[in-house]
């Protein structure tokens, strides 16, 4: 699927070491995007195709990353379907930067560390001044961790992700996001709220 000069690529990764370009791990994670749509097959190789145009000597992870969003969201104007891909390898560069590694292939061990991380999340975030410190004075973190439900980031479009991520969404310092959505989400409820009898409860609510 990729040429075989690309081989000889080096990537760099997030913690600045470099490791040789990996075809495989690319077209696994696009494969994964694509899974339950329409003909995945051609998909995968039209944005997987499209993505080693942009490929360079010593790109980062986060560059290939968004190269190979951009190219599913080229694709959309021809089929709607490509929004999805492009919308699940936004989530997937999402959780990585917020709860870090995962099983990509066990979704059960991403729902698992996103309701681990939760509570760490809230205290990170009043650490570093961006979360009221009654998010954990007020509430059980561990059971509203349990309500989260990150099946529903499925309900995005990709427009609506990226929108909430730029716009509305906590930034660290390198102005990027430090919460997913449903973390996002469940922030507003428990900040409407702090005044209520059972703040836990009104929040899971």
């Amino acid at each position: 699927m990729f040429q075989p000069s690309l081989m000889s690529l080096q990537i760099t990764k997030r913690d600045g070491t470099k490791e040789p370009f990996n075809a495989d791990k690319i077209n696994r994670s696009i494969e994964r995007a694509a899974l339950g749509l329409e003909d995945p097959i051609s998909k995968v190789i039209q944005v997987a195709t499209e993505t080693r145009l942009t490929l360079y000597d010593g790109i980062t992870t986060e560059e290939m990353d968004q190269a190979t969003i951009n190219a599913a969201i080229q694709n959309i104007q021809h089929d709607p379907e490509y929004d999805r891909i492009a919308t699940r390898l936004l989530l997937k560069t999402t959780y990585k930067k917020v709860i870090g590694d995962y099983n990509e292939d066990d979704p059960r061990d991403l729902e698992l560390k996103h309701r681990e991380y939760f509570q760490t999340y809230i205290e990170n975030g009043i650490k570093a001044g961006k979360l009221d410190p009654r998010m954990q004075e007020k509430y059980d973190l561990q059971e509203i961790a349990q309500t989260l439900d990150i099946s529903r980031d499925e309900l995005f479009l990709y427009a609506g992700l990226s929108g909430l991520l730029d716009r509305y969404s906590i930034k660290n310092a390198k102005q990027e996001s430090i919460e997913t959505p449903q973390y996002f989400f469940m922030r507003v409820a428990m900040g409407l709220s702090y005044n209520e009898e059972n703040p836990t409860q009104w929040a899971k609510k």
